[in-house]
């Protein structure tokens, strides 16, 4: 067998891959599941966060597979997937626990911060839309919501290029406080056209989470 071949037959038969794909598929499809489950989704409303997650696996995979194969995610493919499967799961086990916290002021900004830690700028901005989708149709949140978990999550993916330069480190932390304490108050104003004191309190705290 020549050296190509050889390449070619890793490519099919690489297990460790096909196991972390898997997993990140299950974990989509867990995370959707217990949303729907939480907020008593009926059977239709399902299937529609399941088409969604259709959507998402394969832009997902197919980004991957890509950045694998263009060797941009890593030289080494076992330890790439790993963390991306590692950097999903912490992903998906936020987004359960912060579907608690009131509606606009949810830290959805540290799924792309977690996910360019583990991949890329690209991955980091697909898993972040997709959380932040998920959250306000399972939450039943309005546009303006969506907008503004949207907004976060590009700045996220901006940021997080620069977030390991230790000269800018500091102004870094503050822009995220920032933007997570002003973003979520400015849509929420814009929906229902009044501020309440409690408000400043969930902005900071929304702040003071997401540079932790």
């Amino acid at each position: 067998e020549t050296e190509q071949e050889k390449e070619q037959l890793r490519e099919k038969v690489n297990l460790h891959r096909a196991v972390s794909l898997s997993a990140i598929c299950l974990i989509t499809i867990l995370v959707s599941g217990i949303l729907c489950y939480l907020y008593d989704f009926y059977i239709d409303e399902w299937l529609c966060i399941f088409f969604v997650d259709v959507i998402l696996l394969m832009l997902l995979i197919f980004e991957l597979e890509h950045e694998r194969k263009e060797k941009r995610l890593s030289f080494n493919r076992r330890t790439t997937f790993s963390k991306v499967v590692f950097g999903y799961l912490a992903c998906g086990i936020i987004v359960v626990c912060i579907s608690f916290l009131p509606v606009y002021f949810k830290p959805v900004i540290v799924f792309p911060l977690i996910m360019y830690a583990v991949g890329n700028d690209m991955l980091a901005l697909i898993t972040g839309i997709y959380w932040d989708i998920i959250l306000s149709m399972a939450l039943g949140g309005d546009y303006y919501e969506l907008i503004g978990y949207c907004l976060l999550t590009i700045i996220g993916a901006v940021i997080s290029k620069e977030i390991r330069n230790q000269r800018l480190k500091k102004w870094i932390y503050l822009l995220l406080f920032s933007v997570n304490f002003i973003i979520p108050g400015m849509f929420y104003y814009w929906a229902y056209k009044e501020m309440k004191n409690t408000l400043y309190f969930y902005g900071i705290l929304n702040g003071v989470l997401t540079v932790l």
